[in-house]
Protein backbone atom coordinates (compact mmCIF):
# COMPACT_ATOMS: atom_id res chain seq x y z
CA UNK A 1 0.00 0.00 0.00
CA UNK A 2 1.52 3.50 -1.00
CA UNK A 3 -1.33 5.56 0.81
CA UNK A 4 -3.05 6.67 -2.17
CA UNK A 5 -7.31 6.63 -2.54
CA UNK A 6 -8.38 5.33 -5.75
CA UNK A 7 -10.89 7.71 -7.16
CA UNK A 8 -13.40 5.26 -8.55
CA UNK A 9 -16.37 7.93 -9.66
CA UNK A 10 -15.98 11.89 -9.79
CA UNK A 11 -18.38 13.89 -7.47
CA UNK A 12 -18.75 16.01 -10.21
CA UNK A 13 -20.05 13.58 -12.41
CA UNK A 14 -22.60 12.39 -9.97
CA UNK A 15 -23.66 15.56 -8.54
CA UNK A 16 -24.31 16.68 -12.23
CA UNK A 17 -26.77 13.60 -12.83
CA UNK A 18 -28.76 13.60 -9.50
CA UNK A 19 -29.45 17.22 -10.34
CA UNK A 20 -30.51 16.35 -14.17
CA UNK A 21 -32.79 13.32 -13.07
CA UNK A 22 -33.68 15.14 -9.80
CA UNK A 23 -35.41 18.01 -12.49
CA UNK A 24 -35.90 15.95 -15.20
CA UNK A 25 -38.32 14.00 -13.34
CA UNK A 26 -40.34 16.85 -11.61
CA UNK A 27 -40.58 18.08 -14.74
CA UNK A 28 -41.61 15.26 -16.07
CA UNK A 29 -44.56 14.98 -13.02
CA UNK A 30 -45.56 17.87 -13.63
CA UNK A 31 -46.75 17.29 -16.98
CA UNK A 32 -47.84 13.69 -16.12
CA UNK A 33 -50.35 15.59 -13.36
CA UNK A 34 -51.17 18.40 -16.27
CA UNK A 35 -51.89 15.66 -18.35
CA UNK A 36 -54.03 13.98 -16.33
CA UNK A 37 -55.55 16.63 -13.91
CA UNK A 38 -55.83 19.46 -16.42
CA UNK A 39 -59.32 18.59 -18.58
CA UNK A 40 -60.62 17.60 -15.43
CA UNK A 41 -60.34 20.11 -13.15
CA UNK A 42 -60.93 22.55 -16.59
CA UNK A 43 -64.57 20.79 -16.07
CA UNK A 44 -65.10 21.26 -12.84
CA UNK A 45 -64.17 25.12 -13.34
CA UNK A 46 -66.36 25.01 -15.92
CA UNK A 47 -69.47 23.71 -14.33
CA UNK A 48 -69.47 25.49 -11.62
CA UNK A 49 -68.96 28.68 -13.36
CA UNK A 50 -71.69 27.77 -15.49
CA UNK A 51 -74.14 26.73 -12.52
CA UNK A 52 -73.33 30.21 -11.09
CA UNK A 53 -74.15 32.04 -13.87
CA UNK A 54 -77.59 30.19 -14.65
CA UNK A 55 -78.41 30.99 -10.85
CA UNK A 56 -77.60 34.56 -11.57
CA UNK A 57 -79.44 34.68 -14.65
CA UNK A 58 -82.33 33.69 -12.48
CA UNK A 59 -82.67 35.74 -10.18
CA UNK A 60 -82.54 38.68 -13.23
CA UNK A 61 -85.34 36.84 -14.25
CA UNK A 62 -87.42 37.28 -10.97
CA UNK A 63 -86.79 40.95 -10.85
CA UNK A 64 -87.40 41.88 -14.73
CA UNK A 65 -89.88 43.76 -15.28
CA UNK A 66 -90.07 43.51 -18.98
CA UNK A 67 -89.12 40.81 -21.80
CA UNK A 68 -86.90 43.71 -23.17
CA UNK A 69 -84.73 43.55 -19.99
CA UNK A 70 -84.23 39.88 -19.91
CA UNK A 71 -83.33 39.83 -23.52
CA UNK A 72 -80.73 42.08 -22.62
CA UNK A 73 -79.93 39.73 -19.48
CA UNK A 74 -79.02 37.02 -22.14
CA UNK A 75 -76.84 39.33 -24.57
CA UNK A 76 -74.90 40.51 -21.55
CA UNK A 77 -74.40 36.96 -20.18
CA UNK A 78 -73.82 36.06 -23.85
CA UNK A 79 -71.13 38.82 -24.04
CA UNK A 80 -69.65 38.59 -20.29
CA UNK A 81 -69.28 34.80 -19.48
CA UNK A 82 -69.46 32.99 -22.83
CA UNK A 83 -72.94 31.50 -22.08
CA UNK A 84 -75.93 31.05 -23.85
CA UNK A 85 -79.21 31.60 -21.66
CA UNK A 86 -82.91 30.65 -22.89
CA UNK A 87 -85.93 30.23 -20.94
CA UNK A 88 -88.75 27.33 -22.12
CA UNK A 89 -92.10 26.94 -19.91
CA UNK A 90 -93.08 23.74 -18.23
CA UNK A 91 -94.41 22.31 -22.21
CA UNK A 92 -91.32 22.26 -23.22
CA UNK A 93 -91.84 25.29 -25.41
CA UNK A 94 -89.02 28.31 -26.44
CA UNK A 95 -90.66 31.62 -25.10
CA UNK A 96 -87.37 33.67 -24.45
CA UNK A 97 -84.86 32.87 -27.46
CA UNK A 98 -81.95 34.40 -28.48
CA UNK A 99 -81.44 38.38 -29.65
CA UNK A 100 -77.45 38.28 -30.89
CA UNK A 101 -78.36 40.04 -34.60
CA UNK A 102 -77.27 37.16 -36.11
CA UNK A 103 -80.23 35.05 -37.42
CA UNK A 104 -78.11 31.95 -38.62
CA UNK A 105 -76.25 32.14 -34.90
CA UNK A 106 -79.38 32.32 -33.19
CA UNK A 107 -81.27 30.19 -35.40
CA UNK A 108 -78.35 27.45 -34.49
CA UNK A 109 -78.84 28.20 -30.89
CA UNK A 110 -82.53 27.53 -31.00
CA UNK A 111 -81.85 24.00 -32.65
CA UNK A 112 -79.36 23.44 -29.82
CA UNK A 113 -81.40 24.16 -27.04
CA UNK A 114 -84.73 22.30 -29.07
CA UNK A 115 -82.00 19.03 -29.10
CA UNK A 116 -80.93 19.69 -25.57
CA UNK A 117 -84.46 20.04 -24.09
CA UNK A 118 -85.21 17.03 -26.29
CA UNK A 119 -82.51 14.97 -24.61
CA UNK A 120 -82.95 15.07 -20.53
CA UNK A 121 -87.15 15.37 -21.97
CA UNK A 122 -86.60 11.50 -23.02
CA UNK A 123 -83.55 10.73 -20.05
CA UNK A 124 -86.23 9.90 -17.43
CA UNK A 125 -82.66 9.44 -14.85
CA UNK A 126 -82.41 13.70 -16.26
CA UNK A 127 -86.20 14.03 -15.40
CA UNK A 128 -85.79 12.73 -12.13
CA UNK A 129 -82.96 14.63 -10.86
CA UNK A 130 -84.69 17.98 -11.92
CA UNK A 131 -87.69 17.40 -10.13
CA UNK A 132 -85.58 16.13 -7.15
CA UNK A 133 -82.85 18.80 -6.60
CA UNK A 134 -84.45 21.40 -9.21
CA UNK A 135 -81.55 21.58 -11.16
CA UNK A 136 -79.47 19.39 -12.86
CA UNK A 137 -75.49 19.81 -14.84
CA UNK A 138 -75.15 17.24 -18.35
CA UNK A 139 -72.77 17.28 -21.55
CA UNK A 140 -74.92 17.53 -24.45
CA UNK A 141 -73.64 16.50 -28.13
CA UNK A 142 -74.35 18.54 -30.98
CA UNK A 143 -75.43 15.94 -33.86
CA UNK A 144 -74.46 17.87 -36.78
CA UNK A 145 -71.40 19.72 -35.23
CA UNK A 146 -70.36 16.66 -33.40
CA UNK A 147 -69.52 19.04 -30.54
CA UNK A 148 -70.47 18.83 -26.16
CA UNK A 149 -71.90 21.55 -25.07
CA UNK A 150 -71.93 22.21 -20.81
CA UNK A 151 -75.52 22.65 -19.81
CA UNK A 152 -77.10 23.82 -16.44
CA UNK A 153 -80.86 23.65 -16.29
CA UNK A 154 -82.68 24.85 -12.98
CA UNK A 155 -86.71 24.99 -12.39
CA UNK A 156 -88.25 28.75 -12.35
CA UNK A 157 -91.76 28.56 -11.20
CA UNK A 158 -93.39 26.85 -14.03
CA UNK A 159 -90.53 27.31 -16.48
CA UNK A 160 -87.30 26.07 -16.96
CA UNK A 161 -84.33 28.43 -17.19
CA UNK A 162 -81.84 26.61 -19.55
CA UNK A 163 -77.66 27.88 -20.00
CA UNK A 164 -75.09 25.97 -21.98
CA UNK A 165 -71.49 27.14 -23.21
CA UNK A 166 -69.60 25.10 -25.58
CA UNK A 167 -66.95 23.05 -24.42
CA UNK A 168 -64.90 23.19 -27.30
CA UNK A 169 -62.64 25.40 -25.77
CA UNK A 170 -61.58 23.04 -23.13
CA UNK A 171 -60.14 20.77 -25.62
CA UNK A 172 -58.56 23.04 -27.55
CA UNK A 173 -56.68 24.64 -24.86
CA UNK A 174 -55.78 21.18 -23.51
CA UNK A 175 -54.17 21.03 -26.78
CA UNK A 176 -52.42 24.12 -27.19
CA UNK A 177 -50.84 23.32 -23.79
CA UNK A 178 -49.74 20.32 -24.66
CA UNK A 179 -47.89 21.62 -27.81
CA UNK A 180 -46.51 23.99 -25.42
CA UNK A 181 -45.03 21.61 -22.51
CA UNK A 182 -43.87 19.65 -25.63
CA UNK A 183 -41.58 22.74 -26.70
CA UNK A 184 -41.07 23.98 -22.92
CA UNK A 185 -39.90 20.30 -21.57
CA UNK A 186 -37.29 19.86 -24.16
CA UNK A 187 -35.80 23.80 -23.70
CA UNK A 188 -36.41 23.14 -20.15
CA UNK A 189 -34.26 19.88 -20.30
CA UNK A 190 -31.49 21.99 -22.52
CA UNK A 191 -31.83 24.48 -19.75
CA UNK A 192 -31.69 22.20 -17.10
CA UNK A 193 -28.68 20.48 -18.42
CA UNK A 194 -26.39 23.62 -18.61
CA UNK A 195 -27.42 25.29 -15.44
CA UNK A 196 -26.32 21.46 -13.71
CA UNK A 197 -23.33 22.46 -15.23
CA UNK A 198 -22.60 25.57 -13.94
CA UNK A 199 -23.71 24.43 -10.41
CA UNK A 200 -21.71 21.53 -10.63
CA UNK A 201 -18.73 23.14 -11.12
CA UNK A 202 -19.42 25.83 -8.79
CA UNK A 203 -19.74 23.09 -6.37
CA UNK A 204 -16.99 20.84 -7.18
CA UNK A 205 -14.48 23.21 -8.39
CA UNK A 206 -13.34 24.43 -4.53
CA UNK A 207 -13.73 20.79 -3.68
CA UNK A 208 -11.04 19.63 -6.47
CA UNK A 209 -9.14 22.91 -4.74
CA UNK A 210 -9.30 21.26 -1.51
CA UNK A 211 -8.46 17.97 -2.70
CA UNK A 212 -5.36 18.56 -4.35
CA UNK A 213 -3.74 20.68 -1.42
CA UNK A 214 -4.99 17.93 0.93
CA UNK A 215 -3.22 15.32 -1.47
CA UNK A 216 0.01 17.51 -1.24
CA UNK A 217 -0.05 17.58 2.50
CA UNK A 218 -0.39 14.12 2.71
CA UNK A 219 3.19 14.07 0.54
CA UNK A 220 4.36 16.39 3.50
CA UNK A 221 4.40 19.36 1.12
CA UNK A 222 2.72 22.07 2.97
CA UNK A 223 3.65 25.17 0.58
CA UNK A 224 0.29 26.02 -1.39
CA UNK A 225 -3.06 27.09 0.40
CA UNK A 226 -6.36 26.25 -1.10
CA UNK A 227 -8.01 30.15 -1.75
CA UNK A 228 -11.92 29.18 -1.54
CA UNK A 229 -13.51 32.83 -1.67
CA UNK A 230 -17.09 31.72 -0.63
CA UNK A 231 -18.47 31.74 2.93
CA UNK A 232 -19.95 28.71 3.22
CA UNK A 233 -19.47 25.07 4.39
CA UNK A 234 -16.94 24.88 1.67
CA UNK A 235 -14.94 28.46 2.28
CA UNK A 236 -15.28 26.85 6.09
CA UNK A 237 -13.39 23.91 5.01
CA UNK A 238 -10.54 25.24 2.92
CA UNK A 239 -9.71 27.55 5.63
CA UNK A 240 -9.70 24.68 8.52
CA UNK A 241 -7.58 23.26 5.59
CA UNK A 242 -5.18 26.19 5.27
CA UNK A 243 -5.15 26.28 8.81
CA UNK A 244 -4.17 22.97 9.51
CA UNK A 245 -1.80 22.99 6.75
CA UNK A 246 0.13 25.93 8.92
CA UNK A 247 -0.13 24.13 12.22
CA UNK A 248 1.27 20.98 10.32
CA UNK A 249 3.97 22.90 8.37
CA UNK A 250 5.13 24.66 11.75
CA UNK A 251 5.07 21.33 13.66
CA UNK A 252 6.89 19.79 10.91
CA UNK A 253 9.87 22.65 11.07
CA UNK A 254 9.95 22.37 15.01
CA UNK A 255 10.25 18.67 14.69
CA UNK A 256 12.99 19.00 11.85
CA UNK A 257 14.51 21.34 13.89
CA UNK A 258 14.15 19.42 17.11
CA UNK A 259 15.71 16.40 14.61
CA UNK A 260 18.88 18.70 13.29
CA UNK A 261 19.64 19.66 16.88
CA UNK A 262 19.55 15.82 18.46
CA UNK A 263 21.51 15.21 15.66
CA UNK A 264 24.51 17.99 16.23
CA UNK A 265 23.82 16.95 20.04
CA UNK A 266 24.67 12.77 18.96
CA UNK A 267 27.25 13.84 16.97
CA UNK A 268 28.72 15.88 19.52
CA UNK A 269 27.72 13.53 22.40
CA UNK A 270 29.65 11.16 20.05
CA UNK A 271 32.83 13.75 19.37
CA UNK A 272 32.61 14.21 23.05
CA UNK A 273 33.40 10.58 23.84
CA UNK A 274 35.64 10.29 20.98
CA UNK A 275 37.54 12.95 22.70
CA UNK A 276 37.40 11.75 26.12
CA UNK A 277 38.68 8.95 25.25
CA UNK A 278 41.90 10.11 23.29
CA UNK A 279 42.33 12.79 26.45
CA UNK A 280 42.42 9.61 28.29
CA UNK A 281 44.99 7.55 26.58
CA UNK A 282 46.71 11.13 25.82
CA UNK A 283 46.72 11.43 29.74
CA UNK A 284 47.83 8.11 30.20
CA UNK A 285 50.85 8.21 27.41
CA UNK A 286 51.60 11.47 29.24
CA UNK A 287 51.89 10.32 32.61
CA UNK A 288 53.19 7.35 31.78
CA UNK A 289 56.89 7.75 30.84
CA UNK A 290 57.33 10.45 34.19
CA UNK A 291 55.77 7.69 36.92
CA UNK A 292 57.95 4.83 35.44
CA UNK A 293 60.62 7.15 35.53
CA UNK A 294 60.10 8.36 39.00
CA UNK A 295 59.24 4.50 39.97
CA UNK A 296 62.48 3.13 38.52
CA UNK A 297 64.67 5.84 40.45
CA UNK A 298 62.60 5.54 43.68
CA UNK A 299 63.25 1.83 43.69
CA UNK A 300 66.73 2.39 42.78
CA UNK A 301 67.41 4.33 45.40
CA UNK A 302 65.53 2.15 47.74
CA UNK A 303 67.06 -0.28 46.47
CA UNK A 304 70.75 1.58 47.38
CA UNK A 305 72.11 0.29 44.02
CA UNK A 306 72.89 4.05 43.23
CA UNK A 307 75.85 6.06 44.07
CA UNK A 308 76.17 9.12 45.97
CA UNK A 309 76.16 11.34 42.77
CA UNK A 310 73.67 8.63 40.77
CA UNK A 311 71.45 8.84 44.03
CA UNK A 312 71.41 13.06 43.23
CA UNK A 313 71.19 12.46 39.60
CA UNK A 314 67.76 10.26 40.44
CA UNK A 315 66.61 12.73 42.50
CA UNK A 316 66.64 15.33 39.82
CA UNK A 317 65.03 13.39 37.32
CA UNK A 318 62.41 12.55 40.04
CA UNK A 319 61.82 16.41 40.67
CA UNK A 320 62.10 17.13 36.93
CA UNK A 321 59.23 14.41 36.31
CA UNK A 322 57.21 15.67 39.28
CA UNK A 323 57.32 19.16 37.90
CA UNK A 324 56.42 17.82 34.51
CA UNK A 325 53.60 15.84 35.80
CA UNK A 326 52.38 19.41 37.69
CA UNK A 327 52.74 21.39 34.81
CA UNK A 328 50.68 18.59 33.17
CA UNK A 329 47.88 18.62 35.87
CA UNK A 330 47.95 22.60 35.65
CA UNK A 331 47.13 23.01 32.03
CA UNK A 332 44.67 20.58 31.99
CA UNK A 333 42.97 22.01 34.97
CA UNK A 334 43.48 25.07 32.52
CA UNK A 335 41.77 23.75 29.85
CA UNK A 336 38.70 22.03 32.28
CA UNK A 337 38.19 25.65 33.28
CA UNK A 338 38.34 27.14 29.90
CA UNK A 339 36.09 25.11 28.03
CA UNK A 340 33.36 25.20 30.88
CA UNK A 341 30.93 27.56 30.92
CA UNK A 342 31.92 28.35 34.28
CA UNK A 343 34.84 30.37 32.69
CA UNK A 344 34.83 33.92 32.79
CA UNK A 345 37.06 37.15 31.57
CA UNK A 346 38.26 39.47 34.42
CA UNK A 347 38.08 42.66 31.74
CA UNK A 348 40.10 45.56 31.70
CA UNK A 349 42.63 47.45 29.26
CA UNK A 350 45.79 45.85 28.36
CA UNK A 351 48.95 47.25 26.67
CA UNK A 352 49.95 43.82 24.82
CA UNK A 353 53.24 45.77 24.40
CA UNK A 354 53.97 45.82 27.95
CA UNK A 355 52.82 42.03 28.27
CA UNK A 356 55.08 41.20 25.62
CA UNK A 357 58.52 42.82 26.81
CA UNK A 358 57.30 41.55 30.61
CA UNK A 359 56.99 38.10 28.81
CA UNK A 360 60.72 38.76 26.74
CA UNK A 361 62.11 39.60 30.35
CA UNK A 362 60.74 35.94 32.19
CA UNK A 363 62.08 33.55 29.09
CA UNK A 364 65.62 35.45 28.67
CA UNK A 365 67.64 32.32 30.13
CA UNK A 366 65.65 30.09 27.99
CA UNK A 367 66.65 32.73 25.39
CA UNK A 368 70.17 33.51 26.16
CA UNK A 369 70.63 29.75 26.34
CA UNK A 370 69.97 28.89 22.85
CA UNK A 371 71.57 31.98 21.81
CA UNK A 372 68.87 33.66 20.19
CA UNK A 373 68.27 36.83 18.56
CA UNK A 374 64.85 38.66 19.67
CA UNK A 375 63.86 40.98 17.12
CA UNK A 376 60.54 43.53 18.12
CA UNK A 377 58.36 45.76 16.13
CA UNK A 378 55.69 47.46 18.39
CA UNK A 379 53.13 49.81 18.27
CA UNK A 380 53.82 50.92 21.62
CA UNK A 381 49.68 52.66 22.15
CA UNK A 382 47.91 48.89 21.20
CA UNK A 383 46.01 47.97 23.89
CA UNK A 384 43.09 45.13 23.97
CA UNK A 385 40.54 45.34 26.45
CA UNK A 386 39.94 41.78 27.64
CA UNK A 387 41.91 39.62 30.79
CA UNK A 388 45.42 40.87 30.68
CA UNK A 389 46.08 37.65 33.35
CA UNK A 390 44.88 35.49 30.23
CA UNK A 391 46.56 37.39 27.24
CA UNK A 392 49.94 37.10 29.41
CA UNK A 393 49.09 33.11 29.05
CA UNK A 394 48.63 33.19 25.32
CA UNK A 395 51.70 35.42 24.57
CA UNK A 396 53.82 33.24 27.06
CA UNK A 397 52.43 30.05 25.48
CA UNK A 398 52.99 31.37 21.94
CA UNK A 399 56.93 32.60 22.84
CA UNK A 400 57.39 29.31 24.92
CA UNK A 401 56.56 27.56 22.02
CA UNK A 402 58.65 29.56 19.39
CA UNK A 403 62.05 29.53 21.90
CA UNK A 404 61.62 25.85 22.18
CA UNK A 405 61.37 25.29 18.18
CA UNK A 406 63.95 27.91 17.57
CA UNK A 407 67.11 26.65 15.90
CA UNK A 408 70.21 27.30 18.12
CA UNK A 409 70.92 30.86 17.48
CA UNK A 410 67.91 31.40 15.26
CA UNK A 411 65.97 34.22 15.07
CA UNK A 412 62.77 35.62 16.60
CA UNK A 413 60.36 38.38 15.33
CA UNK A 414 57.65 40.09 17.05
CA UNK A 415 54.78 42.24 16.09
CA UNK A 416 51.95 43.93 16.41
CA UNK A 417 50.21 46.54 14.24
CA UNK A 418 46.58 47.88 13.85
CA UNK A 419 44.63 46.61 10.61
CA UNK A 420 41.31 47.48 10.10
CA UNK A 421 40.95 48.70 13.60
CA UNK A 422 41.90 45.08 14.37
CA UNK A 423 45.13 44.64 16.78
CA UNK A 424 47.45 41.48 15.31
CA UNK A 425 49.97 40.00 17.15
CA UNK A 426 52.54 37.92 15.43
CA UNK A 427 55.42 35.50 16.54
CA UNK A 428 57.61 34.08 14.14
CA UNK A 429 60.89 32.03 14.88
CA UNK A 430 63.47 30.22 12.71
CA UNK A 431 63.63 26.86 12.20
CA UNK A 432 62.12 23.66 10.59
CA UNK A 433 58.12 24.72 8.97
CA UNK A 434 55.24 22.81 10.10
CA UNK A 435 54.00 20.26 7.88
CA UNK A 436 51.08 21.50 6.22
CA UNK A 437 48.54 18.54 7.56
CA UNK A 438 49.59 19.41 10.79
CA UNK A 439 48.30 23.08 10.62
CA UNK A 440 44.98 22.51 11.47
CA UNK A 441 45.59 19.74 13.76
CA UNK A 442 48.41 21.74 16.53
CA UNK A 443 45.39 23.63 18.22
CA UNK A 444 43.69 20.09 19.34
CA UNK A 445 44.95 18.84 22.90
CA UNK A 446 47.64 16.84 23.03
CA UNK A 447 48.90 16.86 19.34
CA UNK A 448 52.68 16.44 19.12
CA UNK A 449 53.88 16.84 15.51
CA UNK A 450 57.03 14.71 17.01
CA UNK A 451 56.09 13.36 20.16
CA UNK A 452 59.53 12.13 20.75
CA UNK A 453 60.64 15.46 20.06
CA UNK A 454 58.01 17.60 21.80
CA UNK A 455 59.07 15.63 24.78
CA UNK A 456 62.45 16.45 24.82
CA UNK A 457 61.83 20.26 24.60
CA UNK A 458 59.56 20.08 27.89
CA UNK A 459 55.89 20.17 26.18
CA UNK A 460 52.78 18.98 27.78
CA UNK A 461 50.82 19.15 24.42
CA UNK A 462 48.17 21.56 25.76
CA UNK A 463 49.97 25.03 25.22
CA UNK A 464 47.81 25.64 21.79
CA UNK A 465 44.72 24.26 23.02
CA UNK A 466 45.06 26.79 26.07
CA UNK A 467 45.81 29.82 23.43
CA UNK A 468 42.80 28.57 21.32
CA UNK A 469 40.18 28.69 24.19
CA UNK A 470 41.68 32.20 25.53
CA UNK A 471 41.50 33.80 22.13
CA UNK A 472 37.84 32.28 21.96
CA UNK A 473 36.79 33.74 24.68
CA UNK A 474 37.47 36.80 23.55
CA UNK A 475 35.78 37.01 20.06
CA UNK A 476 39.21 37.12 18.54
CA UNK A 477 41.01 35.02 15.67
CA UNK A 478 44.10 32.72 15.96
CA UNK A 479 46.02 31.25 13.26
CA UNK A 480 49.43 29.67 12.19
CA UNK A 481 51.81 29.51 8.36
CA UNK A 482 54.66 28.41 7.57
CA UNK A 483 57.15 31.72 6.26
CA UNK A 484 60.43 31.48 4.13
CA UNK A 485 62.16 32.18 7.99
CA UNK A 486 60.21 29.32 9.65
CA UNK A 487 57.02 29.50 11.31
CA UNK A 488 54.90 32.33 12.42
CA UNK A 489 51.65 32.13 14.99
CA UNK A 490 49.36 34.65 15.28
CA UNK A 491 46.27 36.38 16.87
CA UNK A 492 43.73 39.30 16.20
CA UNK A 493 42.16 40.62 18.52
CA UNK A 494 39.42 44.56 18.26
CA UNK A 495 41.64 47.41 19.92
CA UNK A 496 40.53 49.17 22.35
CA UNK A 497 40.52 53.14 21.50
Amino acid sequence: MDGRITVRGSVAKKLFLITVILFISFLAFTLITQRVFFEKMYYNKKEVDIQSNVEKFRQILVLAQSEEEVLLAMKDFEDRYNTSMAIVDTERNITVVFNTGHKKIDADKQTLVKDIVNEFKYNSDLQQELNTRGKITFVATDPRSNTNSLVSVVVQNSQIVLGFTSMQSIKEAVGVIEIFYKYFYLAAIVIIILLSSVYTRMITSPLKRINKVAMKMGHLDFSEKCVVNSQDEIGSLANSLNFLSSELQHSLNSLQSANAKLRQDIDKERKLEIMRKEFIADVSHELKTPITLIKGYAEGIKDDVFSKEEVDYSLDVIISESDKMGNLVKDMLELSTLESETAVLKTEVCSIGQIIEGTIKKLTPSINEKKIKVHMDLERDLKFKGDCFKLEQVVTNFLTNAVRHTNLEGDIWISTKTIEGKGVVSFENSGAHIEEEALSKIWDKFYKEDKSRNRKLGGTGLGLSIVRKIIELHKGEYGVKNTERGVMFYFIIKREG
